[in-house]
């Protein structure tokens, strides 16, 4: 009885009011921005999305995929993407891929109702391709009998959707589908655009306003060496060689194949295999395999399986092929566009920014295009069926997702219209201190000295050529702010040791497996650029340089501890920049003697 009417007599300690809380100006920023981001999201109307062009080349036309790509891209690349149509008779069958494999491959678990939260994506199961399908077509089946439209019975949906290959007919969304590779039986049919529409606005629910909560795997980034590939294996029964026993890309390797024959297939540019080797292409001197950038990844993915906002790599850009299955969702925001795209998630993510600055390097953060269109980011879309190939361009950011079971594979390429993209790239990742895929400074002095040998005013690289032109001006940038910085180094007390010290040289032919091993011991450690003309050192460390830029930063140590290590002399330096200048104006044989 004591103890009850102690306890009727215990104060209650009146809860504070949320507003009277003690907030940081920066807690108050973010959370009165919170609020209105809240308000606004509520009264946000639906746009509706424009598309994105699509191509039809001729047999002519499709012969050279960078030379198409370059033909198009002056009003392609103000999308941000677009589509590439095969002409009539491309039917390219997946027989690479082997259906009875026991081998698993890893998964991502997508929590699309969390995707605006850019919540990390958490290890999902493992499967075997014939495991997978069969799990995402029952995942599919069981959502669409849980969520038919009005006016159908899930039956009538299922059955819309369950068609085992698309006929071949003019229109946009009707492209041919080789009944061999129509595995899936999991395709939505031409005129079923608004079963796409409903599916697509349903996603958006979930993934937008957390309609309900729903969790996919997907199947990313699959290592086509370890796996499979859809595309043929270009080295198979060996390469086709010239005389002089080097391998042969292009209309070269091309000459004397049957159009459309087993060969074909196994040696056309439109193999994304062999693209990274073609004519034209700025990584034909990367000999290291890089996945995804010069080697294909392999997707498959499920009904609403995502991939997220992002740009590619160093500002690549990519090209995406359709193997079989359902439609792919595309999203596309032109390069031009990347700050205002950039604007959106700084106001949206302000947050999750201060903790993970490069969050949409991760690529798990996803929000609509009407968000974007609202506030004045062009965005476009696409459909993507089986046969077709999507391109991104150079700092375009992209996303989109699955209307279902299906396999695409993609990598990315570089034309030389990417060289006036690739400073930009640099430049941010030094500023958010993200290491490169490709170390850039490298990639330039490797080009550039390919270029110098070049004769034929016809070459990508020929003398006085724009491509050589392009190339010239980041090289003169990259090698005039090291003749800069040096000298001013010096001045400030810096050590040269120059005549004490000798690295071993640079290798600009090419980019194997030993320059990267190299590479990775000469990255900065404020920045994370990799150091290829000369970087500075301490005596407080055997392991850690950093670029000129950052000495301040590098350590405590006085400039008198500290000393530059130099792989090319300013000399040298000067003397292949004098040359490059006269190839540039087109000099086809330079008076000036440049050292190897």
């Amino acid at each position: 009885m004591v103890d009850s009417e102690k306890a009727a007599k215990r104060r209650r300690i009146k809860p504070e009011k949320f507003s009277e809380l003690e907030l940081s100006n920066r807690e108050e920023e973010l959370f009165q921005q919170a609020v209105a981001n809240s308000r606004w999201e509520k009264s946000l109307p639906k746009y509706e999305i424009d598309q994105a062009p699509v191509y039809y080349p001729t047999v002519e036309e499709f012969a050279d995929p960078l030379a198409y790509v370059e033909r198009i891209r002056s009003e392609a690349e103000m999308y941000g993407i677009c589509k590439i149509v095969p002409p009539k008779g491309w039917s390219m069958q997946s027989s690479s891929l082997d259906w009875d494999s026991p081998k698993r491959f890893p998964t991502k678990r997508q929590q699309i109702h969390r995707l605006q939260e850019s919540v990390p994506y958490s290890e999902g199961k493992s499967y075997t391709i014939k495991e997978y399908k069969n799990m995402a077509d029952t995942f599919k089946q069981r959502w669409l009998q849980n969520h038919p439209p009005q006016g159908k019975s899930s039956n009538e949906i299922s059955a819309e959707i369950d068609v085992e290959d698309k006929k071949e007919a003019d229109t946009e969304k009707c492209h041919i589908l080789n009944k061999e590779s129509s595995v899936t039986d999991n395709n939505i049919t031409d005129n079923n655009a608004d079963d796409l529409n409903y599916l697509e606005e349903w996603y958006w629910k979930i993934a937008d306003q957390v309609a309900e909560e729903i969790s996919v795997e997907y199947g990313n980034d699959i290592d086509i060496d370890e796996f499979w590939s859809g595309f043929p294996d270009p080295e198979r029964n060996f390469p086709k060689k010239n005389e002089y026993g080097k391998e042969l890309y292009g209309k070269d390797a091309l000459s004397g194949i049957e159009l459309w024959s087993d060969e074909y297939y196994q040696r056309c540019g439109w193999n994304i295999r062999n693209i990274a080797k073609w004519p034209g292409s700025m990584l034909r001197n990367l000999q290291v395999k890089l996945p995804g950038v010069n080697v294909p990844w392999l997707y498959l993915g499920m009904l609403f399986s995502t991939f997220s906002w992002h740009n590619e790599d160093n500002y690549l850009a990519s090209i995406n092929y359709h193997h079989f299955g359902a439609p792919k969702q595309w999203y596309g925001v032109p390069g031009v566009d990347t700050p205002a795209f950039e604007n959106v998630v700084r106001r949206f993510y302000k947050q999750r920014l201060m903790e993970v600055p490069d969050l949409l390097h991760n690529m798990n953060t996803m929000f609509s295009p009407s968000k974007l269109k609202s506030l004045g980011v062009r965005v476009y879309n696409l459909i993507q069926y089986p046969g077709d190939f999507i391109i991104t361009f150079p700092r375009a950011f992209h996303s989109g997702f699955s209307y279902g079971f299906n396999c695409g594979e993609a990598v990315n390429f570089a034309s030389p219209a990417w060289l006036q993209y690739a400073y930009e790239a640099s430049e941010k990742y030094r500023r958010l201190g993200r290491l490169g895929v490709l170390a850039h400074d490298r990639m330039i002095c490797t080009l550039a000295t390919h270029a110098l040998r070049e004769i034929n005013p016809n070459a990508i690289f020929g003398p006085g050529s724009i491509s050589s032109q392009l190339l010239y001006r980041e090289f003169e940038r990259v090698v005039k702010e090291d003749l800069l910085l040096r000298p001013k180094l010096y001045a400030e007390g810096v050590r040269d040791v120059s005549n004490l010290i000798s690295p071993p040289p640079n290798s600009c032919e090419s980019m194997d497996a030993t320059a990267a091993d190299y590479d990775d011991k000469r990255v900065c450690s404020i920045c994370r650029h990799t150091c290829f003309l000369s970087a500075v050192a301490c005596n407080c460390s055997t392991t850690s340089v950093s670029c000129l830029r950052h000495v301040a930063y590098l350590c405590k140590c006085p400039l008198n501890n500290k000393f530059i290590i130099e792989w090319e002399s300013q000399d040298r330096l000067r003397q292949i920049l004098a040359a490059f200048e006269d190839h540039r104006q087109g000099m086809k044989n330079s008076p000036r003697n440049v050292p190897s």
